[in-house]
């Protein structure tokens, strides 16, 4: 979560200081850090096995995934087939 989000939130919703909670900011993370500190960033993820055309089957026997088709399909409406069909010809 971003700095300025975490602060927006607890400026609505906090009640006590928040004054020890470290944030970075997005001139920290991008120049200050990288180029001054020569600090790279290690995303994790990216060295974790990954099988994308298995992970359907995978996630189906270990949580009962169902798989609906077609990404974000599961709204479409009128309007957006129509305006669609309009834009695209």
């Amino acid at each position: 979560m971003d700095a300025i989000n975490l602060r927006a939130i607890y400026k609505k919703f906090g009640n006590i200081p928040l004054k020890h909670y470290k944030t970075i900011s997005f001139f920290q993370y991008y120049f200050y850090y990288p180029f001054i500190k020569k600090m790279a960033t290690v995303k994790s993820l990216n060295y974790t096995p990954y099988d994308k055309p298995a992970e359907p089957e995978r996630l189906k026997q270990e949580i009962g995934y169902k798989d609906y088709g077609q990404k974000h399909g599961g709204s479409r409406n009128l309007l957006k087939q129509w305006l669609c069909l309009i834009t695209h010809g």
